[in-house]
């Protein structure tokens, strides 16, 4: 009697991890801007040939050339820094002073990990890294909807650069990101200190 339960717990079990498994598209890379477009970050994951994920933040400079047929206002790219990331293939927030450079969820694991969010200085530096048990509280994760590889936590994350805080929308109810009524509760961070000043739970 016990080996059959076995059997069909573990039965069950496959049939859950199929049902319910997550499908990821294969990683490639790119590109995030900062909001005034001076800076750009760009994303190189692993599987090119990298033995990690590499970021690179790059500024935009206007430069104008003086020929003997004329002027010309040409735009060039310089690269700032470049540096193995914590988060492989995440999402990118990039503030309009370069100062800070701010890693989102990591590929095929979102949500997990002490590394869910990492904020960079403008030497490609890490300055702080926070685990989602951080950010949230136990009634927020408890709400929040997974899947077998996944935390769906995530909504449009930004950089309130007049304020310098980072935006996080955090979803406040079980339902699932394709849901078109998903809602969400904003959490602050603070670029100046890096503490959590708002949890609008």
């Amino acid at each position: 009697m016990r080996i059959r339960f076995i059997l069909i717990f573990t039965v069950f079990i496959a049939v859950f991890q199929i049902l319910f498994a997550d499908k990821w598209a294969v990683p490639e890379e790119r590109i995030y801007f900062s909001e005034n477009r001076e800076y750009y970050f760009v994303v190189k994951p692993a599987i090119q040939g990298n033995e990690n994920c590499i970021g690179e933040l790059y500024t935009i400079a206007e430069v104008m050339l003086y020929t003997d047929i004329g002027e010309f206002l040409l735009t060039d790219s310089f690269l700032i820094w470049n540096n193995t990331l914590e988060n492989e293939l995440s999402s990118v927030c990039v503030s309009n002073d370069g100062k800070h450079v701010i890693t989102i969820n990591t590929w095929v694991r979102l949500g997990y990990g002490e590394n869910v969010i990492v904020i960079y200085d403008s030497t490609g530096s890490v300055i702080k890294k926070y685990s989602l048990d951080y950010i949230l509280s136990e009634v927020q994760l408890s709400i929040t909807p997974f899947t077998i590889s996944s935390v769906w936590w995530s909504g449009n994350h930004y950089i309130d650069n007049e304020n310098n805080i980072l935006v996080l929308q955090v979803v406040k109810s079980l339902k699932m990101p394709h849901n078109k009524e998903l809602e969400y509760n904003n959490i602050w961070i603070s670029l100046d200190n890096y503490e959590v000043i708002l949890n609008d739970r």
